[in-house]
C-alpha cells in the first residue's frame, strides 16, 4: 500500500518454493494437498507457527531444517530475524535458526556469498571479522553478554554493511 492504494510489487519469495517452504505461510483448506514431507498440520497447528520473513528462504534455509528447529526441545518461539536481500546474495550454510540466543554458548556461522567482500558479527558496538575462505565466510563466536547480535556483510565499494541476520542474546 502506498498513499493509500494497492501497489503490485514483483517479489520472488514464493517463486520455485517447496511444499516445506509454503507449510509456513499456506495451509490448503484440502489436507491432501500439503504435500510436504513434514508431517501434515491442521489449522490450530497451523495458526501457532511462528512467523518467518519472506527472506528466510532466500537465504537457502531449508523448510525441512526449519521444521527441525522449530520442534527441537530448546526452540525459543521464533525463527532468526533475516533481511530483504535479493535471492541466493548470501547461503546460510550453517547458523542458529533460533532468534533467541545465549549469552555463553558457542555459535558457528558459514555463509556462502559471491557478492560480500567482507562479513562480520556485530555486538553492542563490538565487530568481529569472519574468516574469509574462497567462497565462504566462517566463524566460532560466544557472546559474552546479552543484546542484539547481528551478521552483516558488506559488497565492494560500499560504504556500508548489509544487515544478513539478526539474533536476541540473553544472559
Amino acid at each position: 500500500m502506498r498513499n493509500g492504494r494497492y501497489v503490485k510489487v514483483l517479489t520472488e519469495t514464493f517463486f520455485l518454493a517447496t511444499p516445506e517452504q509454503l507449510m509456513f505461510t499456506h495451509l490448503p483448506l484440502n489436507e491432501a494437498w500439503q504435500s510436504q514431507s513434514t508431517p501434515h498440520l491442521s489449522k490450530a497447528q497451523f495458526e501457532a507457527m511462528p512467523g518467518l520473513e519472506p527472506a528466510f528462504f532466500h537465504l537457502g534455509i531449508s523448510g525441512e531444517d526449519a521444521w527441525r528447529q522449530m520442534n527441537a526441545a530448546d526452540f525459543g518461539g521464533g525463527f532468526v530475524r533475516t533481511y530483504d536481500l535479493p535471492y541466493h546474495i548470501a547461503v546460510v550454510q550453517q547458523a542458529p535458526l533460533s532468534y533467541r540466543l545465549r549469552a555463553e554458548h558457542a555459535l558457528q556461522f558459514a555463509i556462502r556469498s559471491d557478492t560480500f567482500q567482507q562479513m562480520a558479527i556485530l555486538q553492542n558496538d563490538h565487530w568481529t571479522a569472519m574468516d574469509k575462505g574462497d567462497r565462504e565466510f566462517r566463524l566460532n563466536f560466544v557472546p559474552r553478554e546479552g543484546g542484539d547480535l547481528l551478521v552483516v556483510g558488506k559488497k565492494p565499494g560500499a560504504a556500508e554493511f548489509t544487515a544478513i541476520l539478526g539474533y536476541r542474546v540473553t544472559q
